[in-house]
């Protein structure tokens, strides 16, 4: 469960920089940014019901490290 979550934050903060590098004059004000957290959030969410792919990278390199 720590490691799904870690592969959630890593995926929201990755979405939100590429957001935030797309779009600076949103990024710049701090509800722009919130707007951009929150946004990256429900679409990483979204994402992972459909594909669940957070589990599914969390197996592979848990395999690998064994």
């Amino acid at each position: 469960m720590t490691a799904k979550l870690l592969v959630n934050a890593l995926a929201v903060a990755g979405t939100a920089l590429i957001v935030g590098a797309a779009f600076p004059v949103l990024a710049a004000t701090v509800v722009g940014s919130g707007v951009i957290l929150v946004g990256s959030s429900l679409s990483v969410w979204a994402l992972d019901k459909v594909t669940d792919f957070e589990k599914k990278s969390v197996e592979k390199i848990l395999e690998s490290l064994e």
